[in-house]
């Protein structure tokens, strides 16, 4: 009987003890172990906002799988459970009671916060989750915001983090800037529309008749602050004549045919132009006709679509504004306000009317003159993950986290790290690549707050007074008295003594302006490293969903190179979305969301365990935007979660198979002793064989176990219980 004790061992992950008080001290008693090597996983923190959900189960499992085998293996294991509770959906929640004070909206964001983080708490611990539950890390806590303050000005020192007037994700819908990370990517009903802009100084010996400049684009509303025409220097581009109209444009030569099916005309060649010329041209716009504007090289500009000459409006991209910068065009007046509609300084004709609609189509109506073609166009437009709303770009002035000063020391440091899949390693290192500065400010109330000060006549607010003796004095009031000591406190008390003898004797601090902003939640949530990784520790493992590529992972591995020069993980293992029968995430909004807690109380958390393994994927994914998008969804590598009768049937099935096969062995080892082992020689050959079974099977559990492939280690399992064991040696041994 020694072969199934051996064997019994190898199955900890569907433990008998879950309500046990050894369970429940499990942690903290492998926790004292000296001499063991550690293990460190380090828990990505869930939104302390509803009730768990699926997805947190695959999440939570996972990990405690993975604990539980190194816990088996003898090593010292490290797991801090954390929540992430601030963001924009506790806010609203908490907006619907009381007034709409800052410090009304933080007390009630902090009360529903609470309440969720004790409700997932209880879910987790009910699913068997081994964690160190009496001190998690909650990015609220007075603690976790003063070392985050004092993380946010170590990289204010370091000249990482500055305060810019620049474009950048604007939520309309929620009057607040989004970063990447909070876009969806949607549908969105349009023009494609080619406006000329007619060139005012073209040589005579390219041509003698008028030349216009086309340009492509499906955001009309753009065009009112149009600066400049951008085209790529290292492309050829020539003057074509239009055989519908007579009329001659400048293009790349590579466009030629796509313009002509675009167009659906012919475009013959009239003379070639160098790209050195461009550079020397200058164009009218019809909307500003006592200007002349510059044509300038960007080498974002490609030939893929268009016509190779791209309208650039700074105060609406960000490629556009960093081309202009180059040359040094600085940004217009803005005609667009925060609401999303056209301002004052647009004109009557436009003014009040909302860009993305009205707007586009007045602004269309204005430059009919100058429409070569237009038609509907159906694109993907990013939008307010949130409010599903769509998004628009316009300057404000925020706080940015220079990411170009890190780019290349997060790349190479990235390519240190074990992916898998492999492939979310080349897109994270593509989205490191692509990134823009970070926009870490946001314009809301329940956050951390950026405690900064302004001069008055600061009235772009460019021009920060923020000091270590003024971090170092709001973290001690922090501490003592919690973050809303920055909304509750009056100036005098915020500010320390050194920093109001440094005003000059004309400023008084009661006149300084307090900054408003609070700081991205996924600021603070990437810091989560620095209240669970002391010193220079590194986790062994992070293990996210695949939306943390451009989420929690990244923004953990920019802030721990910014502050550590290294990353906070050695692994990063990814899993899928829980899906419905019909392969749609599943989310509250859509009615779609499985309780596993009902699962737990009808099959027990053995079932949704051994149900979390059986599905678990970590295989190839392919990148897609939406499944929908896909040719094929069976071609898509993420967790097909159905839970369908017949499915669940069959592995309920197998369920009860195996543990009915476990409590045999338990009660063959009722009173066992070990003075009784036989030794190997003495055994049966049937017993031998057996032992010869297990030791393969324990073989390829290990390696299964080394690449947490939980969904095989499940079908082997399953195999060798219900065939080897239960159906091979059981039968013949049962009567001995």
């Amino acid at each position: 009987m020694h072969c199934l004790d051996s064997f019994f061992t190898l199955f900890s992950i569907f433990s008998l003890l879950f309500q046990s008080s050894a369970f429940a001290d499990l942690y903290y008693r492998q926790q004292q172990r000296q001499n063991s090597d550690e293990f460190v996983l380090h828990d990505g923190p869930p939104y302390a906002n509803g009730d768990p959900h699926l997805g947190h189960a695959i999440n939570k499992i996972a990990k405690d799988i993975i604990c539980r085998y190194k816990v088996r293996q003898g090593m010292k294991v490290e797991m801090i459970p954390g929540w992430d509770c601030h963001g924009l959906p506790i806010e609203l929640k908490a907006s619907l009671y009381g007034d709409a004070s800052p410090i009304s909206i933080r007390q009630k964001a902090s009360q529903f916060s609470k309440e969720a983080v004790e409700n997932q708490r209880k879910s987790f611990k009910k699913w068997g989750i081994m964690a160190d539950w009496r001190h998690p890390y909650i990015t609220s806590d007075k603690e976790y915001v003063s070392k985050e303050l004092e993380a946010f000005y170590i990289l204010f020192e370091k000249d990482l983090i500055f305060k810019g007037h620049r474009p950048v994700y604007w939520s309309p819908s929620n009057k607040t800037t989004l970063a990447e990370a909070e876009l969806e990517y949607k549908d969105h009903d349009g023009y494609s529309v080619f406006v000329k802009f007619d060139i005012t100084n073209m040589p005579r010996e390219i041509t003698d008749k008028s030349v216009s400049a086309l340009i492509w684009t499906t955001t009309p509303w753009t065009l009112l602050s149009n600066q400049a025409i951008t085209y790529n220097e290292r492309k050829s581009y020539v003057v074509v004549r239009c055989e519908k109209s007579g009329e001659q444009f400048l293009i790349a030569s590579d466009l030629i045919n796509s313009m002509e099916s675009s167009l659906n005309t012919t475009l013959t060649v009239i003379s070639q132009v160098e790209s050195s010329l461009l550079s020397c041209l200058k164009y009218s716009h019809p909307l500003k006709p006592n200007e002349e504007f510059p044509f300038i090289d960007d080498v974002n500009v490609i030939m893929s679509k268009g016509t190779g000459l791209v309208h650039c409006a700074p105060n609406h991209g960000h490629e556009d504004y960093c081309a202009a910068i180059r040359h040094g065009i600085n940004l217009g007046k803005c005609f667009v306000n925060e609401e999303g509609f056209f301002t004052q300084e647009a004109g009557f004709l436009l003014q009040g009317k909302p860009v993305l609609t009205e707007g586009s189509e007045k602004i269309l109506e204005m430059l009919k003159s100058n429409i070569v073609y237009k038609s509907k166009y159906c694109h993907s437009y990013p939008h307010d993950w949130r409010s599903q709303k769509p998004v628009i770009t316009i300057p404000t002035s925020q706080w940015f986290i220079d990411i170009e000063s890190i780019r290349k020391e997060c790349i190479e440091t990235l390519e240190k790290i074990d992916f898998n899949p492999p492939n979310a390693k080349e897109e994270l290192k593509n989205q490191l690549l692509m990134r823009s500065s970070w926009c870490i400010s946001r314009q809301r109330s329940w956050g951390v707050p950026i405690p900064a000060f302004y001069l008055p006549d600061d009235k772009q607010k460019l021009n920060p007074i923020l000091s270590k003796e003024l971090i170092n004095h709001i973290c001690e009031l922090i501490r003592k008295k919690g973050s809303n000591v920055w909304w509750m406190l009056s100036k005098s008390e915020l500010t320390p003594h050194s920093l109001q003898k440094k005003l000059s004797s004309a400023i008084n601090v009661n006149d300084l302006i307090k900054e408003k902003d609070i700081l991205d939640v996924w600021f603070d949530s990437g810091l989560s490293w620095n209240n669970v990784l002391k010193g220079s520790k590194i986790a062994d493992i992070y293990l996210e969903g695949i939306d943390q590529v451009r989420g929690w992972f990244q923004s953990s591995l920019i802030l721990s190179v910014a502050l550590r020069h290294h990353a906070p993980y050695k692994t990063v293992l990814l899993h899928g979305f829980a899906l419905d029968e019909n392969g749609r995430k599943m989310s509250k909004s859509l009615g779609n969301v499985i309780d596993p807690n009902e699962i737990v109380e009808k099959h027990g958390a053995d079932f949704l365990r051994w149900w979390v393994a059986r599905n678990f994927s970590n295989n190839q994914i392919l990148w897609k935007n939406t499944i929908s998008q896909t040719k094929s969804f069976d071609k898509v590598n993420k967790i097909k979660i159905k839970f369908l009768l017949l499915n669940l049937f069959f592995l309920f099935f197998f369920f009860l198979k195996v543990r009915q096969t476990l409590r045999f062995c338990i009660g063959c080892l009722n009173g066992f002793n070990a003075s009784h082992c036989l030794n190997l020689h003495q055994m049966s050959l049937l017993d031998q064989y057996m032992l010869h079974l297990l030791h393969g099977f324990s073989e390829d559990i290990q390696s299964l176990y080394s690449k947490n492939d939980f969904k095989n280690i499940v079908e082997s399992s399953m195999n060798f219980i219900t065939e080897d064991v239960s159906a091979f040696y059981f039968e013949i041994a049962k009567d001995r």
